[in-house]
């Protein structure tokens, strides 16, 4: 017998023994395939044949490398192309098949089994319309009907959703259709929507027919009726249920006669796998699920399939996890008994039992990890929190539980290792950033050291600032004493006498008894100076903790007196008169510090810092540029450039003109030619042309360089907030609206607590944004205020709300207003225009306006019983009362209403100031009536200056707003005031120009006037004030001639 006799044979038992394959394998039957063929003798075989075998036993790699082969040696060759696609469609690469089948179907154009195959790819690929044209091509051929009907049964299903599929189903069934398919497939998709009821009776309705009793292949409605009656077994009817699927299925047994019967073997296993899965035998339902997923593989399958293979894997999967997870659950609870009982050996064997059936459970890894440490298994224990590693890299208890182990073994280097992971996770962690402080300063690397302690000296500091140091946590209080320890050992061997006294102090203040202490102090050699400086700087501290400011004051002189070279006195004696707002004398005492021997002094850079915040705060802008360039002489934060920026822009909006301002910027135009990449550069160029009156530059070529430069800013680096807004605003002030709005979208996106972007900013920007680990952080200065990264992402969110009202999107501006509100509580134009719009959004429903309105006034005072801090809610409620229409009065929109509901909030938080704007519009809407109510309104808002801070701009909007809006007096001068103050505070408020335009109008000062409105429409060319103001200027200048 010649070898390729022996191998047509073989393939031809193959083909009618299919379960062979399984049985034997297909890689041992290839290779035996490969031995007829390629033996002694061998004779040319059927390439394309034998392709298809390796496709038919799932070799498809192989199969692909054998039909690449045929279709070089003769590219015509339809049948390869067909098979090349069918191998690339059963191994899910839906995109690769797409080319070889239409390859074959430009060959032969009416080959059958090509088309089809090309419609099961546009029905996998979701290219639904065409499956369906193709499908309906076939549904009346005598060879392809029953399976093109099935295939638009499915497309229907995921395309146009389950009653599509049923219409068409209904209409095959009514037209006599025999094939039990039909029935199986209508009663499969009912029973994903949970109609069983019906699906029994579509079942029934063909199977107990007299001329379906012998169809072919009928003990599919069979397996259909025990896979429903499986799926419907629930509640008092469960076991009743799974008792008829099992009499059905025990039935049918394994029948021997119908071993080489796919179609079989597949609902068989479908049904049984669905009855274990309700039985919960889930070791008997993977045996029977393994099957039929093993069954997908082949491509026949799909054609008397009625349901979705990777949709029953999903199912299966998912049973699969919930046994585990159940085993799991079981294990972990008889762990934790076994762990309350002192078993500790069972308690691990439960663990590792739970940690089998799911080793992805943090928890019970954590568990397992924590029974190994009570058993002394360090080793397993580590490796139980290093697959929590892998899993959750995040998992910071992981990393500790780690660094204790070493910790406990004396590996001190890989404790050290893990604490550094520790502080990657969070940098606030204030235990690990010590031990790896105090092991630098134990190997004798004490600048590394210093800085690690000092973070943490500074953290503590700063939570003293509002609280006393017995309230601290033992554990806090404790670390605080041994940093402030290992900082003063620090200072004695470098020869700092003074930073070594004032660290010792703070370690006694915590730690009177702390002998080390008194040690180092002996060693220092003291005079009697030194002792009393120590005395009268802990004297000091704890008046400050009293909040006697001008005792303490007196106490810091007192130091000065004795030595005014003891340059940390001066430095608190700056922050003690900060706290009492006397900034001229703050400012002396700190510039006082650089009259002696300042380079030792650590802080030096916080002392700039507070000499350029002081001096913005007073409008010595120069004395602020002044202190920012020395402050970057030894400080590289991108803040000091934005700061600097910043103050050219101040200059021009409040006094029209910034000294140096044309060297900078040749300076800038210069760099950019040198140095066309440098970031700071690009950035500077792009801020500061868009940031100053456009109408200063005669040379228009200059937006376009700007414009560029921001583009470049952004582009080298994305997550940077600051150069995403610069550009924005470039881009904006270009007319380029969309691109400048798309960005604005982005970072109005951005939760300011948290985010990459928003702590890469954070990091970068770190002056103007981690300004809380400064020991001067208490006081809000204007300078930091207005450069925040909350005040810029709190710009793009405004900006976004009236960009989505303007353009009719009022649910996304209502929920950007919203936003703004909460960025910004003081901003009372955010927070009412988020109830206008949501008011507005009811009232446009004209038959269901007093349900919907009624449904708002019911909510937010739910919402403001169930929390009655939120003063924001009884604001809501009082300005919803004050703007609902006067048809609506019987929902309770009286001014009485109104007040009170303000009232209520004004007395949660006496800060409010939206409250007092409301107050202020309603007393003086009730002056129609009563001419006294203006007074009242003026009256009220004053009142609130008791509470708030009298450089707020919204509360100088609001004191103004109430001399301007006076009855039959004319207070405008007075309204101009606190408008200019406004301005001096927060330079670019637009509200704040267009008003003092407004002003400067009815003065007949139009040069200012016009000045101001410039200003207003030059800060938001797209803003609420824009048209008015562009209309103004026109007006005034063609009126009065001024150019």
């Amino acid at each position: 017998m010649s070898s390729t006799n022996g191998y047509e044979r073989l393939i031809k038992f193959i083909k009618a023994n299919p379960a062979f394959i399984k049985i034997l394998g297909p890689e041992k039957i290839a290779g035996e395939i490969d031995m007829l063929v390629n033996g002694p003798g061998a004779e040319s075989i059927d390439k394309v044949e034998y392709a298809e075998f390796l496709i038919c036993s799932g070799l498809y790699e192989r199969a692909a490398e054998a039909l690449h082969g045929i279709i070089d040696a003769d590219s015509a060759n339809y049948r390869a192309h067909y098979l090349l696609a069918r191998c690339y469609y059963m191994n899910g690469s839906l995109k690769e098949a797409q080319y070889p089948i239409i390859k074959c179907l430009e060959i032969q154009p009416n080959y059958d089994e090509g088309r089809l195959l090309l419609a099961r790819i546009f029905l996998k690929a979701r290219q639904y319309e065409k499956a369906q044209k193709l499908f309906e091509f076939y549904q009346n051929h005598p060879l392809y009907g029953v399976i093109a009907k099935l295939y638009i049964a499915k497309g229907y299903y995921y395309s146009g959703g389950f009653e599509s599929a049923a219409a068409y189903l209904e209409s095959l069934l009514k037209s006599g259709e025999k094939s039990p398919l039909f029935p199986a497939i209508y009663a499969y998709q009912l029973s994903n929507v949970e109609k069983y009821d019906r699906a029994f009776s579509v079942i029934y309705a063909h199977s107990l027919s007299g001329e379906n009793e012998n169809a072919p292949r009928r003990y599919i409605l069979d397996f259909m009726t025990a896979f429903l009656f499986s799926f419907a077994a629930r509640s008092n009817y469960a076991d009743q249920y799974l008792d008829e699927a099992f009499s059905i299925l025990k039935k049918y047994g394994d029948d021997v006669s119908r071993m080489n019967d796919p179609v079989y073997d597949l609902y068989r296993n479908f049904a049984m796998a669905a009855y274990y899965m309700k039985k919960r035998d889930y070791e008997k339902m993977q045996q029977y699920a393994e099957k039929v997923c093993g069954a997908g593989s082949s491509y026949e399958s799909e054609d008397f399939a009625v349901f979705d293979f990777e949709e029953f894997n999903n199912i299966y999967s998912l049973a699969r996890q919930n046994k585990n997870k159940s085993e799991a659950l079981k294990m972990k609870s008889a762990g934790c008994l076994h762990i309350k009982s002192a078993n500790l050996s069972s308690a691990v064997l439960c663990f590792e039992k739970a940690a089998s059936y799911a080793p992805e459970d943090l928890e019970i890894l954590a568990m397992l990890g924590e029974s190994y440490v009570l058993t002394d298994q360090t080793a397993k224990a580590l490796n139980a929190y290093s697959a929590i590693k892998k899993l959750a890299p995040a998992n910071i208890d992981a990393y500790r539980r780690t660094s204790e182990i070493y910790m406990g073994l004396g590996h001190y280097d890989k404790f050290i290792s893990e604490c550094r992971q520790i502080l990657a996770l969070d940098p606030a962690d204030i235990i690990s950033r010590y031990f790896i402080g105090e092991y630098l300063f134990n190997n004798s690397n004490l600048k590394e050291a210093d800085e690690f302690l000092k973070h943490i000296a500074v953290r503590i500091e700063s939570e003293l600032k509002t609280s006393r140091l017995e309230s601290l946590a033992p554990e806090l209080r404790e670390i605080y004493e041994k940093t402030c320890f290992i900082l003063a050992q620090i200072a004695y061997r470098e020869g700092n006498k003074e930073n070594t006294i004032i660290y010792l102090n703070s370690v006694i203040n915590v730690n009177p008894e702390n002998e080390k202490a008194f040690e180092l102090l002996n060693k220092l050699k003291q005079s009697r100076q030194d002792k009393q400086i120590m005395f009268l700087l802990r004297e000091a501290d704890e008046k400050e903790a009293q909040q006697d400011y001008t005792t303490a004051m007196h106490l810091y002189e007192n130091v000065i007196e004795i030595d005014p070279q003891f340059i940390d006195a001066h430095f608190r004696l700056a922050k003690n008169l900060i706290r009492q707002k006397n900034f001229d004398r703050a400012l002396f005492e700190l510039e006082r510090i650089f009259d002696y021997n300042y380079k030792s002094y650590d802080k030096t850079a916080e002392v700039y810092l507070a000499m350029a915040l002081i001096s913005y705060e007073i409008s010595k802008i120069d004395k602020c540029r002044e202190s920012l360039y020395s402050l970057s002489h030894i400080s590289s934060d991108a803040s000091i450039a934005l700061m600097l920026l910043y103050l050219h822009k101040t200059s021009f909006l409040i006094f029209g003109a910034s000294p140096d301002f044309n060297n900078l910027l040749d300076e800038l135009m210069l760099k950019k030619h040198e140095a066309p990449d440098d970031f700071i550069n690009n950035f500077s160029l792009g801020y500061i042309i868009n940031n100053i009156p456009g109408w200063l530059f005669e040379d228009q070529a200059i937006f376009k360089e700007s414009l560029n430069a921001a583009k470049m800013a952004f582009e080298s680096d994305t997550d940077d907030i600051y150069a995403a807004y610069s550009y924005a605003f470039a881009l904006e002030k270009a007319g380029e609206i969309e691109p400048a709005f798309e960005i604005y979208t982005r970072i109005a996106s951005f939760d300011h607590n948290a985010g990459p972007e928003v702590n890469h900013t954070k990091e970068k920007y770190s002056l103007l944004n981690n300004y809380q680990n400064y020991s001067i952080s208490f006081y809000d200065f204007n300078l930091l205020q207005n450069l925040n990264l909350v005040n810029f992402i709190s710009g793009a969110v405004n900006k976004v709300a009236y960009y989505e009202e303007t353009r009719g999107n009022f649910e996304d501006a209502a929920h950007f207003y919203s936003k703004a509100s909460k960025l910004d509580k003081d901003n009372p134009a955010a927070a009412m225009k988020t109830i206008d719009l949501q008011l507005n959004a009811a009232l446009s429903d004209k038959n269901l306006k007093i349900s919907k309105v009624s449904a708002m006034i019911k909510n937010l005072k739910k919402d403001a019983a169930s929390d009655t801090s939120r003063a924001d809610l009884k604001f809501q409620l009082g300005y919803l009362y004050f703007k609902l229409p006067d048809d609506l009065d019987v929902l309770g929109s009286t001014l009485e209403n109104v007040v009170m509901e303000l009232k209520h909030c004004v007395a949660i938080d006496n800060k409010y100031i939206p409250a007092y704007a409301v107050l202020r519009a309603v007393f003086q809407k009730m002056g129609a009536k009563d001419k006294k109510m203006y007074a009242l309104a003026l009256e009220t808002v004053k009142k609130a200056a008791d509470f708030i801070d009298n450089k707020n701009p919204y509360l100088n909007i609001e004191l103004g707003d109430c001399y301007y809006y006076y009855y039959a007096q004319d207070f405008k001068n007075d309204a101009l005031e606190y408008y200019k103050k406004a301005v001096l505070h927060k330079p670019d408020f637009t509200e704040a120009h267009f008003k003092m335009a407004s002003i400067y109008r009815i003065k007949k000062d139009f040069e200012k006037a016009i000045l101001h409105y410039g200003i207003t429409y030059d800060l938001e060319p797209n803003g609420a004030y824009a048209q008015e103001c562009k209309k103004s200027i026109a007006t005034l200048k063609r009126r009065h001639m001024i150019e």
